[in-house]
């Protein structure tokens, strides 16, 4: 599976610079590829940062704790600790999703992975503080004040629907 996303991500990337030659020429897709490669080696050391934490978790953190705190039994607890630790979490997909994968090799319920994964999305600190300056208290605390509650909400409804995370191949290296 991974090795089909990766070959269509190239594939997308191909037909992109393909376009960006037909609209612009070698100038306009050398200016495109040099904002991507500027944004890779911006994220490099966010995204080892992020695999490094992940990897020391799933060592770190017994399955065992994470079914006391995190589990299917865990209730609204569970879901509580997963939404203020995704809510809490600084950075992006790339920070979050490593974590979020090695608490699922970790038997956590889907209720507080949903939790932790839309409290990421829906409620972060992080983007309170960026929407604060950039839009304004107002339009800042309403869109807070309409979705904060959402990511208990749905993932009080995921852990109805499917109590079990499906467990995923660990690719880990020996």
């Amino acid at each position: 599976m991974q090795r089909k996303t990766i070959a269509f991500l190239f594939f997308i990337t191909a037909v992109l610079l393909g376009f960006a030659l037909w609209k612009g020429g070698p100038a306009l897709a050398g200016r495109g590829l040099a904002i991507g490669l500027k944004q890779l080696v911006r994220v490099i050391p966010m995204v080892t940062a992020a695999f490094l934490a992940a990897g020391l978790m799933k060592r770190l953190i017994t399955p065992e704790l994470v079914n006391q705190w995190l589990g299917q039994e865990a209730g609204w607890r569970g879901l509580f600790i997963g939404w203020l630790a995704g809510s809490l979490i600084p950075g992006g997909p790339y920070v979050y999703y490593p974590i979020a994968l090695s608490l699922v090799h970790s038997n956590i319920g889907m209720g507080p992975l949903m939790a932790f994964v839309l409290g990421k999305q829906l409620s972060s600190l992080e983007r309170l503080l960026m929407e604060f300056p950039l839009l304004g208290p107002r339009l800042t605390m309403v869109r807070f004040g309409l979705t904060w509650f959402f990511p208990l909400l749905l993932a009080a409804v995921a852990s109805l629907v499917s109590p079990v995370v499906p467990q995923l191949p660990d690719k880990e290296a020996s």
